[in-house]
């Protein structure tokens, strides 16, 4: 169904709407903070105690459908006509690089601090088991079951764009492309709505965690308070960055970024694996990887349903939603770093690149830290439970033998990958939001527009100070349409996959050519 009959680049309904909702929305939260903080955590609690069932089973049921599409005939399928844009050498350091999101240098420090004083399955807290089911679950929340929200998000999208010849990456376009154009008007501007929330829900997350944590560290360096002026200045640094990114375009941008980021980031973490012990690091890290695997099913489907402790709910429900949230962004990005490479590619390079990344990054982070804490050098427990996880992170880089060196670092890598998740999310939404695409990608100028909107409700939610709960009702109230979503269109993508190819073997898929679109579609 081709809504875009005008001769515009740009879809005009998308844009006015998203734009009004935006401006509507970050009003009333900043004119009704108190009381938009209430509502959100309603939200949050009851999506997590009544639809924990479906979150968990989802998970399960993707990386299952997700590892049939690799092995299977299917996962020989060429992805466009094309060479490759990018080797997979460069994919594999992209999305390396994307595990190392600002949000998730907040979490590489606290998450098993979070578990060390609230630990699941009944165990003491602040124990030597719960160090270890600390490190498990923190592994299983950033491993592969993570990282297949991503990977299937991208399936519908990749059928779409490149098997039936749809050049747009709006979902709404896919579920018409997938099901003949017959999906009705209202409910393709539902699709659009949510698909557009999901992207800004995925920097209110980020902003929302990463610039009150860069302000700290900032204001640590300089001696002076954090204050919102700090974290308006941080956020303006940041839009700086990815709007020259956006400029200059995907390939040049996002590539030169993130060769920035691997670079120093890997740097930090090797400086930061010799100062808490390489022994100790890989003893952790061999032991939380070896406990997750052993409880991998138990961690997967654990609901808790007898003592309703809330641990499943609050961490490995909240994770899925999260991770779902950045979905329709990440799927996008990797249909398009996947050009000319293979289906299975797509996805056992999302699964393994992805979680190496995690794993090396919360391995030496929270082994770091977890030394401060048993040593007694840092509280580093007792911050987290009072809500202080950004100070903490200042104390514990304190504790290095360089420490204004150390923080100086941590904030350069924290700006350039928060850029870099802002670089992707306004080449998503600008893609989203474009009538025509022009190479597969969308205007220069159409990105900077999006980039200024993605900065308005991550400066509000720093502006009243949100609580780490409100924040995480973002991911849940946006992944629980998405996630319905998301599972018709797969299972409609598997349907046409098994009509179209029914009759071909390996060999046959291997060789087969991506269809041309007939028109541009709009």
């Amino acid at each position: 169904m081709n809504q875009n009959n005008n001769n515009l680049p740009i879809n005009v309904p998308i844009t006015v709407v998203s734009t009004i909702l935006v401006v509507i929305l970050g009003a009333v939260v900043y004119l009704y903070p108190e009381g938009s903080t209430k509502a959100a955590d309603v939200i949050f609690h009851w999506i997590l105690f009544n639809l924990d069932t479906l979150f968990l089973a989802f998970a399960l049921a993707a990386l299952g459908f997700l590892t049939f599409l690799m092995v299977s005939k299917y996962g020989q399928l060429q992805l466009g006509n094309e060479k490759p844009e990018f080797s997979k050498l460069v994919i594999f350091n992209m999305l390396f690089c994307a595990s190392f999101g600002a949000s998730a240098l907040f979490w590489s420090f606290t998450e098993v601090l979070y578990y060390f004083n609230d630990p699941p399955f009944g165990i003491a807290a602040r124990s030597a088991l719960a160090v270890e089911y600390g490190f498990a679950y923190n592994f299983f929340h950033w491993g592969p079951s993570a990282w297949t929200f991503y990977a299937i998000c991208a399936m519908p999208i990749i059928y779409s764009f490149y098997f039936r010849g749809r050049k747009e990456f709006r979902l709404s376009a896919v579920c018409s492309t997938l099901y003949n154009d017959k999906w009705p008007v209202g409910l393709t501007r539902l699709i659009d709505a949510i698909f557009i929330f999901a992207c800004f829900g995925v920097c209110g997350i980020s902003l929302g965690l990463s610039v009150p944590l860069i302000s700290e560290c900032t204001a640590a360096i300089l001696g002076v308070p954090a204050g919102f002026g700090m974290s308006v200045t941080i956020v303006l640094v940041i839009s700086a960055v990815f709007t020259l990114s956006s400029y200059v375009g995907l390939g040049k941008g996002m590539s030169k970024i993130s060769n920035v980021n691997v670079g120093i980031y890997i740097a930090f973490l090797a400086f930061m694996f010799i100062l808490a012990n390489p022994v100790f690091v890989l003893e952790m890290v061999l032991t939380g990887m070896g406990l997750m695997v052993q409880e991998y099913v138990r961690m997967s489907t654990w609901t808790d349903a007898i003592d309703k402790g809330g641990f499943p709910q609050y961490w490995t429900v909240f994770y899925w939603a999260y991770w779902m949230t950045f979905g329709p962004m990440m799927g996008v990005f990797i249909t398009r770093i996947f050009k000319g490479h293979k289906l299975k590619d797509a996805i056992w390079m999302n699964l393994v690149a992805g979680s190496a990344g995690c794993y090396v990054m919360h391995g030496i982070m929270q082994s770091y830290t977890m030394k401060q804490q048993l040593a007694g050098t840092v509280a580093a427990a007792d911050m987290v439970a009072a809500g202080q996880g950004n100070l903490m992170i200042v104390e514990i880089l304190k504790t290095t033998p360089l420490p204004s060196l150390a923080l100086l670092a941590f904030v350069i890598v924290a700006i350039l990958f928060m850029a870099t998740t802002l670089d992707g999310t306004s080449f998503t939404l600008a893609s989203v939001a474009s009538s025509k695409l022009k190479k597969d990608n969308p205007s220069p100028l159409f990105r900077l527009y999006w980039c200024i909107l993605l900065a308005i409700m991550p400066l509000i939610l720093t502006l009243i100070k949100v609580e780490l709960n409100t924040i995480k009702t973002i991911a849940l109230i946006v992944a629980t349409p998405l996630g319905i979503l998301l599972a018709v269109l797969n299972v409609k993508t598997y349907l046409l996959m098994r009509s179209d190819y029914q009759n071909l073997d390996r060999k046959e898929m291997a060789a087969l050519k991506c269809p041309e679109p007939a028109e541009e579609q709009g």
